[in-house]
């Protein structure tokens, strides 16, 4: 379901999951001194297991395969949050 300012809403992503995650939809500015763009990302990822941290890492390479360039999500078990520009 779309908000306002790009910000869409999308399933839980971790086992148990209360809250929808967040995520923002742009275009990569380009490098003035050699005209291609340039995108640098950071990311964060936490969990109590491996396999928490497998699933957001998971899931922030989808919503960037989707075009997404910022998002986050969390649940009692495990959060993530990145963003590039």
């Amino acid at each position: 379901m779309p908000f306002p300012d790009g910000i869409m809403a999308f399933p839980d992503f971790l086992r148990g999951s209360a809250m929808s995650n967040h995520v923002t939809q742009s275009s990569p500015e380009s490098n003035s001194n050699t005209g291609q763009s340039v995108l640098k990302m950071t990311i964060e990822i936490k969990g109590q297991e491996t396999d928490d941290l497998q699933l957001a890492l998971e899931e922030v390479m989808r919503l960037l395969d989707g075009g997404f360039t910022s998002g986050f999500d969390r649940n009692e078990t495990g959060s993530y949050r990145f963003f590039c520009a």
